[in-house]
């Protein structure tokens, strides 16, 4: 799992702070040394996009979309794998698999797309746990994603620098 090379002073979170507080952590994290946040984009929905590629350990391929999103009780970290893929019960054991591997991390379908979600819940919020779920699950996207795609069928999902330029 990567790890997190902020530089920040951690703290743990109170439940009833979440909201704003993650997003805060977040920033605080993606921030440069001037304190601008370029990688954190809020979309209409609410949900935070996470530009991952500067911690990531590989750069073979762009890595699959991420985002965040803030709930009363924790945050969820999750990514689209890969996309136009039928569900059958061997990408079912094989996402189960996943699930069984990597904690605290889900690999699942839904509406003929595979993804990746992660859990962390409200007390154990700080920038240490926050950078973890988020390598965690971007290093499983990145792992699983070209597999799946080949064996199973559909699109490994990527978004690349002209994705993020472009919108």
């Amino acid at each position: 799992m990567p790890v997190c090379n902020c530089k920040t002073r951690h703290t743990t979170l109170a439940p009833e702070s979440v909201r704003p507080q993650a997003a805060l952590t977040l920033m605080e994290l993606l921030a440069d040394p001037s304190g601008q946040v370029s990688l954190l984009k809020a979309d209409p929905d609410g949900d935070y996009y996470i530009d991952y590629r500067p911690w990531r350990d590989s750069s073979e391929f762009a890595p699959s979309p991420m985002w965040m999103r803030s709930h009363a009780d924790g945050i969820s970290v999750y990514a689209l794998v890969v996309d136009d893929v039928k569900k059958s019960s061997r990408l079912t054991q094989e996402l189960a698999g996943i699930t069984q591997q990597v904690r605290p991390v889900v690999a699942f379908w839904k509406r003929n797309q595979v993804w990746v979600d992660g859990w962390l819940p409200a007390e154990a919020i700080n920038q240490n746990q926050l950078c973890g779920l988020i390598g965690t699950v971007g290093q499983v996207a990145d792992s699983h994603g070209l597999m799946i795609a080949t064996v199973y069928g559909g699109s490994h999902v990527t978004r690349t620098f002209a994705d993020d330029t472009s919108n």
